[in-house]
């Protein structure tokens, strides 16, 4: 009876985190459906000018975007949903980590630009948690032929998989990679109620709690709550914890 009762409470536990991780998922989903876009463009459009115009004034922490090449209405773009982390300083192992996403205010979405094959020459609005414009091939010169390629080829791949919605989170960007090195893992998508993670040097996929298992320490997760300050807003201090946006920098269309 004892067994019994415990394997009850087992699949009931797992039952439960799982309608919560759809709720989750669904709430994300209606949030893109229902996004104005054209608001957006607006924000992000003004993010980059406000960004140019302080490099213009000599400020060298900020790069200069090449504004003039810019046009995200005629570019083909993918919006990618950013999320955060929030809270994680409580979770244990025995949590969904779903239920510590939340819509990213000071992003919402990070725009992937693309040409006609699907290849990536461009992301606008915080790419790496930073940049307000962020040319692939341009603005990383660590970064090697390969990396560049497949960090090219991110939006291609993924869509190969039919996802109903790519999500992009930065704080997933700077985790140990499965050969030992820092991989790109800040691409997700989702598809039938769950998210996957998308490695981009080697193209493995993961189930997002999946992910969280089998490469985050406790104490890894806990710091998911930290989030990058946007190059744009930086002052003295370039993180803070998820959640704490100022009001001033919210993004968010009504």
């Amino acid at each position: 009876m004892y067994m019994k009762t415990r394997y009850l409470l087992i699949f009931a536990m797992f039952t439960y985190q799982s309608l919560q991780s759809q709720n989750v998922v669904s709430t994300l989903k209606n949030f893109y459906n229902n996004a104005p876009f054209d608001c957006y463009i607006d924000k992000i459009k003004k993010n980059i000018l406000d960004e140019y115009n302080l490099s213009s004034q000599g400020l060298t922490l900020f790069r200069k975007p090449p504004v003039n090449e810019i046009n995200l209405r005629s570019d083909n773009t993918v919006f990618m949903l950013t999320i955060q982390f929030v809270k994680t300083e409580s979770f244990n192992y025995n949590d969904d980590i779903y239920n510590y996403i939340s819509i990213d205010s000071s992003r919402v979405f990070t725009i992937a630009c693309v040409d006609k094959m699907m290849n990536v020459h461009a992301f606008a609005n915080y790419f790496e948690g930073l940049y307000t414009y962020y040319d692939v091939k341009r603005d990383h010169p660590n970064r090697n032929y390969l990396s560049i390629k497949k960090l090219s080829q991110v939006i291609k791949n993924i869509k190969k998989h039919d996802p109903e919605l790519i999500l992009y989170c930065h704080t997933l960007l700077s985790s140990r990679g499965l050969v030992g090195r820092w991989d790109d893992n800040g691409f997700m998508y989702i598809k039938d109620n769950k998210i996957y993670v998308y490695n981009v040097p080697d193209g493995k996929i993961f189930e997002l709690n999946d992910f969280v298992h089998k490469f985050y320490s406790l104490e890894r997760v806990h710091n998911l709550n930290v989030e990058f300050i946007p190059i744009l807003h930086q002052d003295c201090k370039n993180t803070r914890r998820t959640g704490h946006t100022p009001e001033n920098e919210k993004m968010m269309c009504q």
